[in-house]
Formats: structure tokens, sequence, C-alpha cells
């Protein structure tokens, strides 16, 4: 395949879904049909057929799309050198980043797609060193007990709890739609409360 052809398949891969996720905010996710896509592309559903199988792949995709956003906000914060710093920021870039994609979110929590499910359950023994997600966070915890900046804990574990935390303060956030002041407010509250878990003596 040429490299132009190439490009022509990802541009419109990447139009297809823009507009799923545009679909999802507007109507939910329960209202997403291929045939919906289509009509906004004014195409055949056939057509849409060239490049995803059907609904559910739309959907994997839009979650893998998703899930790569979160693993930048990750990288892009583990440039800091304090852990605590690290820390802070880099969980400060993922809750505003779920919170601002609520439908995606929603739809990573509601899917009973496998492959989705792989992508988002973190609670089983030795999660932190098969997903770059958490295994990143395993990893700002481990440097900050090694240098003291953290009191010592079960690194995987309080990763666990950390992540599972800011789920359910995304959940609650997204689904009360509180203001963005208070928003703020129970991120740092959120924050506060996680550094001073891990302040060392």
């Amino acid at each position: 395949m040429k490299i132009k052809d190439e490009k022509q398949i990802e541009a419109k891969k990447k139009q297809i879904l823009d507009i799923a996720e545009t679909i999802i905010t507007e109507e939910g996710i329960e209202n997403l049909s291929v045939r919906k896509i289509a009509a906004r592309l004014n195409q055949t559903p056939g057509i849409l057929y060239h490049y995803f199988k059907d609904k559910e792949a739309v959907l994997a995709a839009i979650v893998e799309r998703g899930y790569q956003e979160i693993l930048a906000v990750i990288r892009e914060t583990a440039k800091d050198t304090d852990p605590a710093v690290r820390l802070r920021n880099g969980l400060t870039g993922y809750l505003r980043l779920m919170i601002q994609k609520r439908d995606i979110f929603l739809l990573l929590m509601q899917s009973k797609d496998t492959a989705i499910q792989e992508r988002v359950n973190i609670l089983s023994t030795g999660t932190g060193d098969k997903k770059e997600s958490i295994g990143s966070l395993c990893a700002t915890l481990r440097e900050g007990v090694e240098s003291g900046c953290f009191r010592d804990v079960k690194i995987e574990l309080r990763a666990q709890v950390i992540w599972s935390g800011a789920y359910g303060l995304i959940s609650r956030i997204v689904t009360e739609q509180p203001s963005g002041e208070q928003t703020e407010h129970l991120i740092g509250e959120y924050l506060d409360m996680v550094l001073d878990s891990l302040a060392s003596a």
C-alpha cells in the first residue's frame, strides 16, 4: 500500500471517529450506530465497513484513542523530576482529561467488551508491571519512597487505591456535573489527600 493511500485511510478513520464521538456526546452511547455515522458523512453505511468491521470496532477505536491521550498526559508529566510534583501533575491531567471527555469515560466504565475491559481493569496483582498507565504511577511512588519523599507503602496496592479513588471522583463529577469552580476544589482536595497520605514523617 502506498504511503499516500495509508494517510488517506487514517484520515478517513479519524473523521469517522470524530463523528462517532460527537454523536456519543450529543445523543449518548446507546444511540450510536453505523447508519448515523454514515448519514453525517453523507455516505452509505457500506462505506464505513471498509474502515471498521462494526459499531463495536468503532467504539474500541474510540477507547484506544482515549487511552493514548491518557498515556500522553502521563508521559508529559514524567518529565517532572520531583515525585510529588509528578504525581500531582499526572493525576491532575488525568482527572481533567476524563472529566472533559465524560462520554468516553462512561464508555470505558460501562462497556462489557473484553478488549476495552482489558484496558481499564487495574486491580489484579501484577497490573503495575503490565500496563503503562498504572505502571507509571507505581514507578513514581517507588521513586518517592526510595528518595525519602514518600513514606514506605505497598507500591502496587497504593497505586491501585489512588487510581480507583480517581475513578470514583470522576464518576461523581460526570454524574452530578458541579460547577467548574467546585470541580477544581474537589480535584485539589483529592490530590491533597493523596499526597498527605504519602508524606514521610
